[in-house]
């Protein structure tokens, strides 16, 4: 049966480079990006419907990102999956955890990098970011029977935000 699915692609917030030397992977939020993604976690709380799964990138300042989300929306444990191939992965990584996805949740949150967030969006939605924000979000909506059957196809543009401007 087809249903009504719906994906979150969300940038991490702002990171923190002011330790030489650190190794990307590694760089934590910084005190704006630690605001905004608890802005943008409460703005969403009444968007984002149950049940819902997260797919976050494995750095540092992705799950520092999510632990924000994850503390204001109560989220359960079972609902979300640390990646190590979201981390500047490709369209195609991106594609498999999207397929990968229990069908018994219905919304998705995607939170990773990069230019990969920017090119996935454009790809999928026409919408023309050039510089996805830093926790700046992208809502989509999609028609499909299960998430397995996930393809590049374009998916229905619902809004787009911002912390500058919520």
């Amino acid at each position: 049966m087809v249903q009504q699915k719906e994906i979150f692609f969300i940038r991490h917030a702002k990171s923190d480079w002011s330790e030489p030397g650190m190794r990307d992977f590694e760089r934590p939020l910084n005190g704006r990006g630690n605001k905004d993604a608890s802005s943008i976690g409460e703005f969403l709380k009444s968007k984002i419907k149950v049940p819902y799964y997260i797919h976050c990138s494995s750095s540092q300042r992705t799950r520092e990102t999510c632990q924000h989300f994850v503390k204001i929306w109560n989220t359960d444990s079972d609902a979300i999956n640390f990646e190590d191939s979201l981390y500047h992965g490709s369209l195609a990584d991106f594609k498999s955890s999207i397929r990968s996805t229990n069908d018994k949740f219905h919304h998705i949150v995607l939170i990773a990098h990069n230019p990969t967030m920017d090119e996935l969006v454009r790809r999928l939605t026409k919408y023309a970011i050039y510089d996805m924000p830093t926790c700046g979000v992208i809502q989509t909506t999609y028609r499909l029977n299960s998430w397995r059957d996930f393809d590049f196809q374009y998916l229905n543009f619902v809004d787009r935000y911002v912390p500058k401007e919520i």
